[in-house]
């Protein structure tokens, strides 16, 4: 059995050499639908998933559990555990990532492999009736949820202007539900990224060459960093 802990430090790598750059000494406070589903990744492509556990975390993302259904693998050997007292019971003892790490593994919340887990297609919705399947289109995020990582218009209509096919938004499109929000990113010919959950999310439906992660050459994430060093399709803009 193996017992890890969730976010809590950053990791030195935020925006570094800028004015918002986060230390290795600065609590992460992550919680956001991209670091939930790298979270669930990192575990399932992880090399004691099969041991079973315990994640502790101070609080789990709304479609926590909905994403965990949405898996192909049984992760019912997994308990996730909410528990504010413990975790800062856990957290206090530490100064920073290294720290913590000793005291308890950590569970990333940024993608650590080569690839994301992959999505049960038998469970998406099929929603023709909203998007024409019958020619190319490609799938955007154009507003991220952090502000730390705002786009430009002129990022986005440099984005856009790669591709000479229809783009359909899918950002601020939650009320439609996972399961039709997936339907919709395996039926496009691209997935175009920001760093922001949908991002994540499409590289669990997607081949990662078919994910074009797009981000601004000066507000690169620890996100993006480890994006670049596992080979993901990214540019810088």
């Amino acid at each position: 059995m193996v017992d890890l802990v969730v976010r809590c430090w950053a990791d030195g790598l935020d925006f570094v050499g800028t004015s918002i750059h986060r230390k290795n000494n600065i609590k992460a406070g992550r919680s956001g639908f991209g670091d939930m589903i790298c979270e669930v990744s990192n575990l399932c492509m992880s090399p004691f998933f099969e041991e079973g556990g315990s994640v502790l975390a101070p609080d789990y993302h709304p479609a926590h559990k909905k994403f965990i259904d949405f898996l192909s693998l049984d992760l019912s050997h997994w308990k996730w555990i909410s528990d504010n007292g413990e975790y800062n019971r856990i957290t206090k003892k530490s100064k920073d990532w290294d720290s913590l790490n000793e005291i308890r593994p950590i569970l990333h919340c940024h993608s650590i492999y080569e690839d994301y887990v992959k999505l049960d297609k038998d469970k998406f919705i099929e929603c023709n009736d909203l998007v024409d399947t019958t020619t190319e289109y490609a799938t955007i995020q154009t507003i991220p949820f952090s502000r730390k990582c705002q786009y430009t218009q002129d990022h986005i209509k440099q984005m856009e202007d790669q591709y000479q096919l229809g783009i359909i938004e899918i950002g601020g499109k939650e009320k439609l539900g996972m399961n039709k929000i997936a339907y919709i990113i395996d039926k496009a010919k691209y997935h175009i990224g920001i760093d922001s959950g949908m991002s994540h999310f499409a590289l669990t439906i997607k081949n990662k060459e078919d994910v074009h992660l797009y981000v601004p050459e000066q507000r690169q994430t620890s996100v993006c960093y480890r994006w670049i060093k596992n080979g993901y399709n990214v540019k810088l803009i």
